[in-house]
């Protein structure tokens, strides 16, 4: 049983590589959040730095129990999302959505604004361009504009949250 043994050590392998691949990942998303916690110090904090952890979000309070801002690591398609998240609250949504203009307005540029009905959560979002784990060159840059455009989403949301 030469065969089963050989499709027995392709498949650890495969895991194996699987795993490697995940903790990589785990790895590249944990530095990404220390450098932005750093960059949030330097900038004299504009809003609390959260403990940095090995995931592809980073949550940031808007003064609201019912939202919050995360900002997303999307690195298979390189770029940075910054968005409005509410996690159970269609009511909020539409709210915010007969705002849109002001909102927008506020921001400074259109955002996409996703209600997902089939889903619980509701998302308003924009995406920085850029992202890429194998060139950290533009990090600084790209976690620049991500507090930028998190400052403005909670000035610009805050008036329309309860």
């Amino acid at each position: 049983s030469l065969l089963n043994n050989l499709t027995i050590s392709l498949e650890i392998q495969k895991k194996r590589d699987s795993s490697e691949k995940n903790n990589a990942r785990k790895a590249e998303q944990l530095a990404f959040w220390e450098l932005f916690n750093d960059v949030i110090e330097e900038r004299g904090r504009p809003f609390n730095a959260r403990t940095p952890k090995p995931q592809h979000w980073y949550n940031i309070a808007t003064g609201s129990s019912d939202c919050h801002i995360s900002v997303t690591l999307v690195n298979s398609e390189n770029k940075l999302g910054v968005e409005l998240y509410i996690p159970n609250n269609k009511d909020l949504y539409d709210s915010l959505y007969n705002h849109k203009e002001e909102i927008e307005g506020a921001i400074g540029h259109t955002l996409t604004w996703m209600r997902l009905d089939a889903k619980l959560a509701s998302r308003v979002v924009t995406y920085i361009p850029g992202l890429d784990f194998d060139n950290k060159e533009n990090y600084k840059d790209l976690i620049n504009k991500a507090i930028d455009e998190v400052i403005l989403f909670r000035k610009a949301f805050k008036q329309f949250l309860k």
